[in-house]
């Protein structure tokens, strides 16, 4: 045990060593790695911090119903005692708002009075208000109720507030899956630029590697070094992702409470947890070390 210690506290002494006497090429490669991973980092972090923003929105709390414009007394009536009657599970209570009160709520507003003035007539159409009660938040029950009023003949159209968190929704699965994508992407690049990497570090120290060999030296002894150095420039690019990912997501986080306050909740960017975080850098530094582990199985490090 002591000897495989000894042996691993070697092969990382001369990693480091090897790092530190090309400081500006081992610098660029870190830099290019850093660059690459603070890429998806900052976009999960925008998505982690993002979830909690269509959590905390209600999903439906009323339902606005458009009537139609020839709809007769009767038809109305029938609508109002399904309302009262046969919807009452769902529905905590109704408002009435005619065109009228609507027409005259918007000319309240400075913004639409001008541009309401040069109207013949009231293009808007009588609707309902519907309070929804804690039961029907269920997407299915909002479903259900959804189906069985636009079925009513007075119901020209059924407007509920869930439709654009729906979308919202589903845009967050397209960035998630955007992003594990582009993750899968920079772990390519990772083993790309550390393959290449370590490749002209064995053909750099091929004497080296053949006096070892004559005296004895086993292939895992000798490749051993070559591992930890990629495992040391993973290391390193991931702590200078983190650092990058922390300066942008300091630069951006008014922008986003801003927004999220808009929403009327307190919300702002911050980065994972930290296992994750953890996770996310023993996953870097395994893959540059597979990586290397590859690059000085070739042939070419067989000369």
């Amino acid at each position: 045990m002591i000897r495989w210690l000894r042996q691993h506290r070697y092969a990382l002494r001369v990693a480091i060593i090897r790092l530190a006497t090309r400081p500006l090429s081992s610098l660029a490669n870190i830099i290019v790695l850093a660059l690459a991973l603070a890429v998806p980092f900052i976009g999960w972090s925008l998505l982690l911090s993002t979830q909690p923003l269509a959590q905390h929105i209600p999903i439906a709390t009323e339902m606005t119903l458009f009537i139609q414009a020839d709809a007769s007394p009767e038809q109305r009536q029938a609508l109002e005692t399904q309302l009262n009657q046969e919807l009452d599970q769902w529905i905590e209570g109704f408002e009435f708002i005619s065109r009228d009160q609507a027409l005259d709520s918007l000319k309240d507003n400075p913004s639409w009075d001008q541009a309401l003035s040069v109207l013949d007539e009231n293009p808007l159409p009588d609707a309902y208000i519907l309070q929804l009660n804690d039961q029907s938040q269920a997407e299915n029950s909002i479903a259900q109720l959804v189906t069985a009023l636009e079925a009513e003949p007075a119901v020209e159209q059924v407007l509920l507030d869930i439709d654009w968190l729906q979308k919202l929704d589903t845009l967050l699965d397209f960035a998630r899956q955007a992003l594990l994508f582009l993750s899968l992407g920079v772990i390519l690049i990772v083993i790309g630029t550390v393959f290449n990497t370590i490749r002209l570090q064995a053909l750099n120290h091929q004497e080296e590697i053949a006096v070892a060999r004559l005296v004895g030296a086993t292939e895992d002894f000798v490749r051993r070094p070559f591992l930890y150095f990629g495992a040391l420039i993973g290391f390193f690019a991931s702590l200078l992702a983190l650092l990058m990912g922390g300066f942008a997501l300091g630069f951006f986080s008014d922008t986003f409470a801003r927004i999220a306050a808009s929403y009327h909740i307190n919300l702002s960017l911050h980065l994972p947890d930290v296992l994750s975080i953890a996770l996310s850098l023993a996953l870097v530094v395994i893959v540059a070390a597979l990586a290397a582990r590859w690059s000085v199985s070739r042939p070419v490090y067989q000369l």
